[in-house]
């Protein structure tokens, strides 16, 4: 099987039915062949995260982004995995990296958050949760609840 995007589909499907050393082979593979492919860089870095390989999971995530500095799932991968490694401001940094690209992005703005308390910056932190409720709720909060105070 010589087309590229055909064996990542492979490797995708074997990840995702548990097949992980196979998905493993695939992904390192492709790599091989084409290494500016930033979703395959992620996936591997998933799969890598999952089975206790954080830091090289983390490497992968950081070469996805290089190629694809615009790459938001990569970057939330890597927020999570160094929070996983507690590695709380480079977790915090790659949080600020995903808003940064997708503002409305709900779980990096409350991670972000959790990890400012973390770092003792609980003024920043209570905007963000701040800011998490506004995407929840929607930034138009004035309706029959508003009129119930008065």
């Amino acid at each position: 099987m010589s087309n590229i995007q055909d064996r990542a589909a492979i490797a995708l499907e074997h990840h995702n039915a548990g097949r992980l050393a196979e998905a493993e082979v695939i992904y390192r593979e492709v790599l091989h062949e084409r290494a500016d492919y930033p979703a395959i860089h992620h996936n591997l870095g998933v799969l890598l995260v999952n089975t206790a390989r954080v830091n090289e999971g983390i490497e992968q995530f950081q070469k996805a982004v290089v190629i694809d500095p615009e790459y938001e799932p990569a970057y939330w991968s890597i927020a999570k995995a160094m929070q996983q490694a507690c590695r709380f401001k480079e977790a915090a940094k790659a949080c600020e990296e995903v808003i940064s690209i997708n503002p409305e992005h709900y779980g990096a703005q409350l991670a972000l958050g959790r990890l400012l308390l973390k770092l003792g910056q609980r003024g920043r932190a209570l905007d963000l949760f701040a800011r998490t409720m506004d995407l929840r709720r929607g930034e138009n909060r004035v309706g029959p609840l508003n009129n119930s105070l008065k």
